[in-house]
């Protein structure tokens, strides 16, 4: 089997100087075609029908495309601050290397948005409360943990910046991909077979920003966690009857902001939870801020 992409901590240097005015940044990844899975002599691992495994899905990319069009064109947020990766861009290598790009231009009052499409997965992870880990899938089947995402939430509100997450995967709650009118749907979510087990992951640690040192004077930041199911649900692929191919998540996001990009979160989330309801999907988007009214704002707060 083929080992999985290590995610060390890669250390980003955040240079805390004055600005004029708060810039948002956003990280979008959509990921339709992964590699195939390898089994410890190299070889492609088959299905139940013998042929290699296939982890495709079908609406990941056009999620990532979407989501950056609105940031840029209902949230004001200029192309040249955006990075994309689709497909096999979005590796390990890459993902750090955007993130390290984006972070290390931010600055107190900026706000960082990250939004993910594609595969999730959740392992046993006894030292944790929950007693599982959730996982997101890049392109290399390299994967990045939850306490990635928490750590650096953490780290942005105490240097004073903001935090956007945005996951339509399998699991998505506990960080996690799995419709009006669906042509077809599938939840396509990757075994523990396809992956290490969660204690053979090294270095699976979120970036570590370098932090500087918090003034009284300097605010703290506020994080919003948008995720298209429970850490216990899988989330929907699917293609409609229009021919378009999106998460169904993020469909009814997309929707909905924009109609409204002004429209507060929680309204939001409820609206897609009873849309998601009427077609019959057994996925249930939330939310968590910090602080808890940071659900009540809009997406992206300007």
């Amino acid at each position: 089997m083929k080992f999985i992409h290590r995610i060390g901590i890669a250390v980003i240097a955040v240079l805390i100087v004055s600005a004029s005015q708060a810039a948002t940044y956003a990280v979008c990844i959509g990921i339709n075609k992964y590699a195939t899975p390898k089994d410890a002599n190299g070889k492609d691992m088959l299905d139940e029908n013998g042929k290699p495994i296939d982890l495709s899905l079908v609406g990941a990319v056009n999620d990532a495309r979407e989501i950056r069009n609105l940031l840029v064109g209902k949230f004001s947020v200029p192309s040249a601050n955006t990075k994309l990766l689709l497909d096999a861009q979005a590796n390990g290598q890459e993902f750090v290397k955007a993130m390290r790009e984006l972070i290390g231009k931010m600055v107190p009052g900026d706000t960082l948005v990250f939004s993910f499409s594609g595969h999730g997965i959740q392992t046993d992870a006894p030292s944790k409360a929950s007693g599982k880990m959730e996982f997101i899938v890049l392109s290399d089947l390299g994967i990045v943990a939850d306490d990635f995402f928490r750590e650096l939430s953490v780290a942005l509100v105490e240097n004073g910046m903001n935090g956007v997450f945005i996951f339509d995967s399998c699991h998505a709650g506990g960080m996690s991909m799995g419709t009006p009118s669906v042509k077809s749907a599938r939840a396509k979510s990757i075994t523990g077979r396809h992956v290490p087990k969660a204690s053979d992951v090294v270095g699976t640690s979120p970036i570590a920003i370098g932090t500087p040192r918090v003034t009284p004077r300097q605010a703290r930041g506020e994080v919003l966690f948008v995720f298209s199911s429970t850490a216990d649900e899988l989330s929907i692929d699917a293609e409609y009857l229009d021919g378009s191919k999106h998460g169904a998540f993020t469909f009814e996001l997309l929707i909905a902001l924009n109609r409204n990009a002004n429209q507060r979160m929680d309204s939001v989330i409820q609206a897609i939870r009873a849309a998601l309801r009427e077609s019959k999907l057994s996925q249930t988007p939330n939310l968590l801020g910090t602080p808890k009214s940071r659900e009540s704002d809009p997406l992206v707060k300007r």
